[in-house]
């Protein structure tokens, strides 16, 4: 059965109502080393056992477009391992996602596709201008300043610099490995979680990315895309460049072009008219009328 491993850092209780609508599968959380993570397991102890929290010691701050997401996510991949067997999948999915159709309907979809790995990504080249600067510039996401001097509006100056600085670096890659990029939120099987998980610590790609721009939409690509299991994925190759726009990239999800818009019930029948599985994203303060719209139509009447 497939297992969903998810990225939650804010309202426990979205949380909550999504592993409630993932029943029966198992779910694994890691939880934002800067939040309550017992505020996450007090909201979703009612689910149970299938419920299971990467523990504390493995918890990871995680910081926007930093490698820290990265490590998050191996976090939550080796937990998620334990419960998965062979020929099952492993989706990734954050806090703040919903699913829009019966999950029976999703396991279908991953059974059948024509390929095992759902993850859609293109190369990346100098032709392709902020893709390709974002990839071989030198940057630091997760760097904090000592004491007092991290403050937010500080940290933001300083990224800023490094964008106008090392950011226009081009660094040399490794010889002979394809860079890919795509959408975060991907499923793929266990035997390929299991080969990027013990890879991940000696991976020339995961080396090189640390010190890119938005790495979590690159390097599971990019060793995807240079291992066994690259002839698994979509075409068995990655796509040519369609246009700019991580939701061009979106593999089961309706993601919104600006990727900041939070769906509401004015969105029902765009949801209702879309071929995804899952929506991102959603909050419960703008989004509860949609929820439970979407639990009462969209998922119900399937």
């Amino acid at each position: 059965m497939t297992t969903f491993a998810v990225l939650a850092h804010r309202e426990p209780l979205l949380l909550s109502r999504l592993v409630e609508r993932l029943a029966p599968h198992d779910v694994v959380v890691h939880v934002d080393g800067k939040s309550r993570a017992r505020d996450f397991r007090l909201a979703t102890e009612h689910c149970g056992p299938r419920v299971r929290f990467v523990p504390d010691p493995s918890r990871v701050s995680v910081n926007w477009a930093g490698f820290s997401m990265l490590r998050a996510t191996m976090a939550a991949y080796r937990e998620a391992l334990r419960s998965t067997h062979d020929g099952e999948h492993i989706v990734l999915l954050s806090g703040q996602d919903y699913p829009i159709k019966p999950l029976h309907e999703f396991q279908q979809h991953l059974q059948n596709a024509p390929h095992r790995q759902h993850i859609r990504m293109f190369q990346i080249t100098p032709a392709l201008g902020k893709y390709y600067r974002h990839l071989a510039g030198l940057y630091n996401q997760d760097l904090h300043l000592p004491g007092r001097l991290d403050h937010p509006q500080a940290r933001r100056v300083l990224m800023r610099l490094l964008r106008d600085t090392t950011g226009r670096m081009d660094r040399k890659a490794p010889e002979g490995t394809i860079f890919t990029f795509g959408s975060q939120w991907v499923a793929l099987t266990r035997e390929c979680v299991q080969w990027i998980v013990e890879g991940f610590p000696t991976s020339p790609v995961a080396r090189y990315t640390a010190r890119s721009f938005a790495p979590d939409e690159k390097t599971i690509h990019s060793m995807v895309a240079n291992s066994p299991y690259a002839k698994e994925m979509p075409g068995g190759a990655p796509q040519r460049f369609i246009g700019e726009g991580t939701y061009r990239m979106a593999n089961f999800h309706e993601i919104d072009p600006s990727l900041n818009k939070i769906f509401t019930l004015s969105d029902l029948g765009r949801l209702s008219a879309s071929d995804k599985f899952f929506v991102r994203k959603v909050s419960l303060e703008n989004s509860s009328p949609l929820l439970d719209a979407i639990d009462a139509t969209l998922v119900a009447t399937h």
